[in-house]
């Protein structure tokens, strides 16, 4: 899904001619770690808790130690396709290549990924039902539908807690920062769209710090995993004590 989103983005704007065609493309190809993740991960949490309950009935292992795995697990299974993406969107909508900033990139989108990973293992956790909705969120307050500047008071905050706006920004502000395509007008107005920093500042993102918004996406994963570790023992102790009342009951009976 990841190599078939990076493949689609670069065949629709192929050697893009303008800036705002490589936001685009590269808005699209972010979306697989936005909108496949919650499935895959429901199944593998599903997996975990069951794998989980076994454990705690035999008072053997820990959650944090599930929690790890099925990070780790996802992570690891994303880690490819999230690269081909990156490589074949850079590589089919850019013009001319700067291998730095497409290793930046790179990376930028595996920590994204890896952060909606751990965004939606905690969400799952919580409720099975709102992954979806977390995902229109995301994709609503990543930047380019609406920037931030244009978000009423009190929703505007849906940024700051978004790994989407965050990694899709940095990304954006690593590509197009003093960055000028050849203009083939003569008006300054026309040729707007081929400067780099006017459709920076046009997204808001002329402020960004990428490597700032790296550390954040990493406090970020650190933050859920430890809730999701919490949410995860609460529901174990909840499992088990619940599976100690039956057999008591049981054996009341006999």
């Amino acid at each position: 899904m990841f190599s078939l989103f990076g493949l689609t983005a670069g065949i629709l704007y192929w050697q893009a001619d303008t800036l705002l065609q490589i936001v685009t493309a590269y808005c699209g190809s972010s979306i697989p770690s936005l909108l496949f993740l919650s499935s895959v991960l429901l199944r593998r949490i599903n997996k975990s808790l069951e794998i989980r309950r076994l454990d705690s009935s035999e008072n053997v292992g820990h959650s944090y130690e599930h929690v790890i795995q099925t990070f780790l697990s996802t992570s690891a299974a994303c880690a490819l396709p999230v690269i081909a993406c990156s490589t074949l969107t850079y590589f089919m909508v850019m013009t001319s290549y700067n291998l730095w900033r497409f290793f930046v990139v790179t990376v930028i989108s595996l920590v994204m990924n890896q952060t909606w990973i751990a965004v939606y293992t905690m969400v799952v956790y919580i409720t099975k039902s709102n992954a979806l909705a977390i995902a229109i969120l995301g994709g609503f307050s990543g930047g380019f539908i609406v920037t931030r500047d244009q978000m009423p008071f009190g929703y505007n905050l849906l940024f700051y807690i978004n790994p989407q706006f965050y990694g899709f920004s940095a990304i954006t502000k690593v590509l197009l920062q003093n960055v000028h395509l050849e203009c083939e007008y003569e008006s300054t107005l026309n040729c707007i769209s081929t400067d780099g920093n006017a459709v920076l500042a046009r997204f808001c993102f002329d402020s960004v710090n990428p490597y700032g918004h790296l550390v954040i996406m990493l406090c970020m994963t650190v933050l859920c995993l430890l809730f999701s570790w919490l949410l995860c023992d609460a529901r174990s102790s909840r499992q088990r004590h619940c599976t100690m009342d039956y057999a008591c009951q049981t054996k009341h009976r006999k």
